[in-house]
C-alpha cells in the first residue's frame, strides 16, 4: 500500500466518520424540531456539525496520546523507585 493511501486511510480513521454522521444527523433533527425548513441552512448545519465532531475526535486522540506518554514516564519512574528500594508487590 502506498504511503499516501495509508495517510488518507489513517486520517479517515482518525476523524471517525460514523461519529461525524451521527453528530450531523443529530444537528439536523434539532434543526427540524426547532421549525427549520431551509435546505441550504440544513446542509450547512449538517456539514458544520460533522466537521466540529471530526475536530473533537482529533483533539481527543491528541490528548489521549499525550496522557499515555505521561503515564509511561510515570510508570517508569515508579518502577525505578521500586527497583532501587527493592519494593515487592503486596500480596492480595
Amino acid at each position: 500500500m502506498e504511503r499516501s493511501t495509508r495517510a488518507l486511510l489513517g486520517a479517515i480513521d482518525l476523524i471517525r466518520p460514523g461519529n461525524c454522521l451521527i453528530i450531523g444527523f443529530a444537528a439536523l433533527v434539532g434543526y427540524t424540531i426547532g421549525g427549520g425548513s431551509d435546505p441550504l441552512k440544513a446542509s450547512l448545519l449538517f456539514l458544520g456539525a460533522a466537521m466540529l465532531g471530526a475536530w473533537g475526535n482529533i483533539i481527543n486522540d491528541f490528548f489521549d496520546l499525550r496522557a499515555r506518554y505521561i503515564d509511561v514516564i510515570t510508570f517508569k519512574r515508579h518502577l525505578e523507585k521500586a527497583l532501587i528500594w527493592n519494593i515487592k508487590k503486596p500480596n492480595p
